[in-house]
């Protein structure tokens, strides 16, 4: 069956646009607020964004949600990662379809909805097969690649090093959790970190290109391959 969208190359561009937003660690030209009796007080922005990059990098298992928008398309997030593992849950692109992912190792899993399969142009004899099932894809495949940011520390590499200059902005709470505004004047995003003495990454903010929380940091997981029963080779469908 022939493809007639790239959405895996898709997905993998609005996942490396999630991580680099952060890059310039960017915000608004607002004046920065006090943060006196903060566990963070005695750091520069520069120095809480460094050590926040460096907890991500760190992080056992980190859960990631939220959307992305790129080129006229909104991809949602919602990803378990897991440090020396991979990573499980869903990824969609609003309009065309979502699926469910599951990476192991080099091994990647699939299981598109309904919808993802009629935009690939699937037949009502396909639909009846692929149904509910998984896709056993290849580590070269387009959906492959995306096991490439599975984990903490290749999310948190992505990022590259945190730009100087940065300066403290306003605190605001993120999921019951006090957090600080990391920011650089005359840019469109926003890093909010945790006002912790472990200061950890709890949102990136890029203004109409979307936003991305960061959330149950170290929490215990463990990722299950899905059964032979429910999976197919992805060969055969063209992933």
């Amino acid at each position: 069956m022939g493809m007639r969208f790239c959405i895996g190359r898709r997905l993998l561009a609005a996942a490396i646009m999630c991580a680099t937003v952060g890059a310039g660690l960017a915000g608004f030209a607002t004046a920065s607020a006090s943060t006196s009796g903060s566990p963070l007080s005695g750091l520069s922005a520069d120095q809480i964004a460094t050590k926040a990059v460096a907890n991500l990098k760190s992080a056992s298992s980190v859960h990631v949600t939220g959307a992305v928008t790129s080129s006229g398309e909104t991809v949602g997030l919602d990803l378990t990662l897991v440090r020396a593992q991979g990573c499980t849950g869903t990824m969609a692109v609003t309009g065309t379809g979502s699926f469910q992912l599951t990476a192991i190792g080099s091994q990647v899993w699939i299981k598109p909805d309904q919808q993802f399969w009629k935009n690939e142009g699937a037949t009502a004899a396909v639909l009846n097969v692929v149904s509910g099932k998984y896709l056993k894809v290849t580590a070269t495949s387009r959906f492959g690649s995306l096991r490439e940011f599975c984990q903490p520390s290749q999310l948190a590499g992505s990022f590259g090093s945190p730009k100087a200059g940065l300066v403290k902005g306003a605190t605001t709470t993120i999921n019951g959790q006090q957090a600080l505004q990391i920011k650089q004047t005359g840019q469109s995003a926003s890093l909010f970190v945790s006002d912790t003495a472990t200061p950890q990454i709890l949102r990136l903010s890029g203004g109409s290109q979307g936003t991305i929380d960061f959330s149950d940091y170290n929490s215990p997981v463990t990722l299950t391959a899905p059964s032979a029963a429910d999976t197919l080779d992805g060969a055969k469908y063209g992933f």
